[in-house]
């Protein structure tokens, strides 16, 4: 199917570069231009990110896994550039595209990501918000995050702290920030047995029941807060949350998280009335026909409080 995609791809792009040699040199090079784009959309679609050269064999065996290391051009487009991954991160980095989409939606002027990792997320936010606030508790990630967003040439638009993230958040001042990603660890290689393991269930219905879904009270600890208090904590500084979670967390719990958080970001608890106006929106994140993971967006965020499905590069169909 990609070579045919692929075929169709370059017989449409040679038809237009002959249309655009009428128009003279001018023509020429924006032709040459759309060449590329082609292949690009491609890459966003999550169906050719080896597009650099032939696939190598994994130099990290025993240390990487082959399955992740197949994939590095889904988490990092400019991987052979000089991009930077710890053990860890290999399998906890957030693809590229996905990152990418999550962005987009968070476009702002200032937004923090108090997990940042290697910054798979905030390289991404640099590139469509005007400043990032970037903390991880571990200084080897940081050190890498930087060196990853020079080599995206974002760097300037960062400022990497290494900390622990529940302190920052009990410090900031209501709506000191427009944004806040929140992508706190899920647990490791043990949670992705368990999602793969349930895999086929929430494919097909998007949650398999309370049995095998990710409880985000329960299976988030960070610093001996849970999941639930860590978005309360978020909330206290802007209403404008982006939660990301596995796939089969609960979609009715990440719309309860709504009502148990009021007060931050200008917020104050009120009635019920104004509780039942709180808007969330649960994204699903679809890449080469696999649920990956979900993302549930608070305050402005949210779109009319909607589930939503889709794939990156056609997110929200």
């Amino acid at each position: 199917v990609d070579q045919a995609v692929d075929q169709a791809v370059d017989q449409a792009v040679d038809q237009a570069v002959d249309q655009g040699a009428a128009a003279g040199e001018a023509g020429k090079r924006h032709g040459a231009a759309r060449k590329r784009k082609p292949r690009r959309k491609l890459l966003q679609g999550g169906s050719a990110y080896n597009w650099s050269g032939p696939d190598l064999a994994n130099p990290h065996t025993g240390a990487v896994d082959d399955k992740y290391w197949a994939q590095r051009y889904r988490f990092f487009s400019r991987f052979d550039l000089g991009v930077e991954l710890d053990a860890e991160s290999w399998y906890s980095i957030t693809p590229e595209v996905i990152a990418s989409q999550i962005a987009e939606r968070l476009r702002c002027g200032l937004v923090l990501d108090p997990f940042c990792g290697v910054g798979g997320n905030v390289i991404q936010l640099a590139l469509t918000c005007h400043r990032v606030l970037a903390m991880d508790v571990d200084p080897v990630k940081v050190k890498s995050a930087r060196a990853n967003a020079k080599v995206y040439g974002v760097d300037d638009r960062i400022e990497f702290m290494v900390g622990d993230a529940l302190a920052l958040l009990a410090s900031l001042r209501p709506d000191s920030v427009d944004a806040i990603l929140l992508s706190p660890p899920w647990g490791g290689p043990a949670y992705l047995e368990q999602a793969t393991s349930q895999e086929k269930g929430t494919e097909e219905n998007g949650e398999k029941g309370a049995d095998s879904a990710f409880d985000v009270e329960t299976m988030i600890q960070v610093g001996g807060c849970d999941g639930a208090q860590l978005f309360r904590l978020a909330r206290r500084v802007t209403k404008n949350v982006a939660y990301f979670v596995p796939k089969t967390t609960s979609t009715c719990q990440l719309t309860q998280l709504a009502e148990l958080a009021h007060g931050g970001g200008g917020e104050s608890g009120g009635s019920g009335e104004e509780r039942a106006e709180e808007v969330c929106e649960v994204e699903s994140h679809v890449l080469n026909n696999r649920l990956k993971t979900k993302i549930a967006y608070y305050g402005e965020l949210a779109r009319a409080g909607s589930v939503r499905e889709g794939s990156p590069g056609a997110v929200g169909t």
